[in-house]
Parts: structure tokens; C-alpha cells; sequence
């Protein structure tokens, strides 16, 4: 799961609880983690604290059990460093192929006919023969001006 999602549950789920402003500031603190072994040790007093208040055990083992214990607990910084934590980029991919197959159910062979399409655009819109491509970066290409 992604650090957005992370956010985005515990508020739908506990934003009116009495102690949700400092349990989401400890989460903060807690993705800032930079190795699984930190993100681990945090973890356990993370829960440790939050147990011992009575009225924050729903918050607390729902957090626990759907964000700490799981599988796919990559949404802290140390868990892939130089990746990003959210998967915002997949997510903007989906939703344009959603877009452009008309938000419809497919059978697969037009599926497969309708994403041929897609992806033989998005190749031409980066070749270097037409006028203004839109080339792929490795890197930012950020500057001063940009910030101010």
C-alpha cells in the first residue's frame, strides 16, 4: 500500500476521534522510518503507546492490523529507498486508460484492440521525428524559477 492511502483511510475512518491529531502525527512520524529495522522498533512502541489508551484501541488495532502487520507495508521511507512511497504515477496511468476505453467493460480481444491503440499514441507522442515530442526524462529538470 502507499503512504496516500495510508492517510487517506485513517482519516475516513477516525477523523472525529478524540485522539486522531496526535495518532496521525506519530503515523508521520513513523513513515519517516529509514530501514525496516527502525520502521520495526517504531512500530512496536508506536503500538506499545497508543494501546495503553483505552479509548484509541479500535483506532489503534485497525491501524495494526491493515497497515503494520501486512505483507505490503511499503509505505514508509526505508522500505525501497529512492522509490517513491506513493503510487500516485500508476494510479494517473489507470485512470487515463480508463478514460480512453470510455470507463466501459470490454471483451479482452477489444481490450486488447483499444490498448494497441493507446499505447501506439503515447509511443508516437514521444518520438524524436515528430514537432515537439514529449521526451522522457531520468531525471527532474528543475530550476530556480520554478520555485519562485
Amino acid at each position: 500500500m502507499c503512504w496516500a492511502h495510508v492517510i487517506r483511510n485513517l482519516v475516513q475512518k477516525f477523523k472525529n476521534h478524540e485522539h486522531f491529531a496526535n495518532f496521525i502525527k506519530d503515523i508521520h512520524h513513523l513513515q519517516l522510518s529509514t530501514s525496516d529495522k527502525m520502521f520495526t522498533q517504531a512500530s512496536h512502541l508506536f503500538v506499545k503507546k497508543w494501546e495503553s489508551e483505552t479509548s484509541a484501541i479500535k483506532m489503534v488495532t485497525y491501524f495494526k492490523d491493515t497497515w503494520l502487520e501486512s505483507s505490503i507495508n511499503g509505505w514508509f521511507d526505508g522500505r525501497a529507498p529512492g522509490h517513491p512511497v506513493t503510487n500516485n504515477a500508476i494510479e494517473s496511468y489507470n485512470n487515463q486508460l480508463k478514460d480512453l476505453c470510455q470507463r466501459s467493460e470490454l471483451l479482452l480481444e477489444e481490450f486488447f484492440r483499444e490498448l494497441d491503440g493507446i499505447f501506439n499514441r503515447w509511443s508516437t507522442k514521444r518520438s524524436e521525428a515528430i514537432t515537439d515530442p514529449k521526451i522522457f526524462a531520468h531525471y527532474p529538470n528543475v530550476t530556480l524559477d520554478d520555485y519562485t
